[in-house]
């Protein structure tokens, strides 16, 4: 639902994501464009008074802006999940044996904090393509937003075709911006990341790997009680390199470099989370760019456009619109 706090509230808000580590200046700046285009007199987003159901247009503004706020509140979790995994990990996992109820309940919220790492990370792109169907006005339905889209070059480009050259113009130079970043460097770890979350959210989980960690001092440890050396011994979790495989296949790998990613996971799960925000702190600023163009009448989007096609409202929800727009201006977003 699209934040309705106060400016005291917002600027406690971009404190926490501060001392997150978490630099979202330019999609704060999205958000800050789309607000101020977001009125109750015109049912939504002056920019789409081309939609002439006053519903519709109101509730695919609404979808919009909700999609901006749950894109910076899925960065925010991301880096808590992140964080969180650390924690429960702190200087390696204890693989004593038998294992005791304490480690067993670590290991399961290890596994817990992954999962949820990696939910908020592809909700977060969805949520960017979200916003981009919307800003741009890709015809597209909003509640099928997935990133996967605007990395599909099929569909994009029957897309293109269909699309006056000035609209054809904008959308291409957000998805050229996408392919850049999936063509890069960091490229593998955007698919990577997409693919990890599409197997811990559909399908069997792998077999977790656990590897010893290296001593530092370099010293050498005796011990009468080999089990005692078990306990003294630190581990760290290890991703596989092919999320999409099954369990059988990664497990039939001829070995662990191949298996397995070369850093443990917390390493992984942080440069991921920088660079989600990278990209997404770029994308923010080419969709700033597209909404001002339009705004200052340098571009204009001709045609009909209805982000919720495919879509039909029921009376309930058309009236709670109505309601909603109708309501103290103090509920409505600033």
């Amino acid at each position: 639902m699209t934040s309705t706090t106060g400016g005291g509230a917002r600027a406690a808000e971009a404190s926490a994501r501060h001392l997150l580590g978490i630099r979202v200046e330019n999609v704060e700046n999205l958000q800050a464009k789309l607000s101020k285009d977001f009125s109750a007199e015109t049912w939504g987003f002056r920019q789409y008074r081309d939609i002439g159901d006053e519903v519709l247009r109101a509730v695919t503004s609404h979808e919009v802006l909700g999609s901006c706020d749950a894109l910076v509140t899925n960065l925010c979790e991301a880096r808590l999940h992140e964080e969180a995994f650390s924690a429960v990990h702190g200087s390696g996992m204890s693989m004593a044996s038998p294992p005791t109820d304490e480690t067993i309940r670590d290991l399961w919220r290890l596994k817990a904090e992954v999962v949820a790492f990696f939910r908020a990370f592809g909700s977060a792109l969805d949520c960017l393509a979200a916003v981009a169907i919307g800003v741009v006005r890709v015809p597209r339905p909003l509640h099928r937003a997935s990133f996967s889209w605007l990395t599909d070059e099929r569909q994009t480009d029957s897309l293109l075709r269909g699309l006056a050259d000035e609209h054809a113009d904008a959308l291409n130079d957000f998805l050229a911006l996408v392919k850049d970043e999936c063509q890069g460097a960091s490229g593998d770890w955007l698919d990577w990341g997409l693919e990890m979350r599409n197997a811990l959210m559909h399908r069997a989980r792998h077999t977790s790997i656990e590897l010893s960690r290296p001593r530092e001092s370099g010293l050498i440890v005796v011990v009468s009680d080999p089990a005692s050396l078990a306990s003294m011994t630190k581990h760290d979790l290890y991703f596989v390199r092919h999320p999409w495989l099954s369990n059988m296949e990664y497990m039939a790998l001829g070995s662990l470099e191949e298996a397995l990613l070369r850093e443990p996971a917390w390493q992984t799960m942080r440069g991921l989370a920088e660079f989600l925000g990278g990209f997404v702190e770029r994308a923010a600023e080419s969709l700033c760019n597209v909404w001002q163009a339009v705004d200052s009448g340098k571009s204009e989007r001709k045609g009909m456009w209805n982000g919720l096609q495919d879509c039909s409202l029921s009376e309930h929800e058309a009236r709670a619109t109505i309601v909603y727009f109708h309501a103290a201006p103090a509920t409505r977003p600033a």
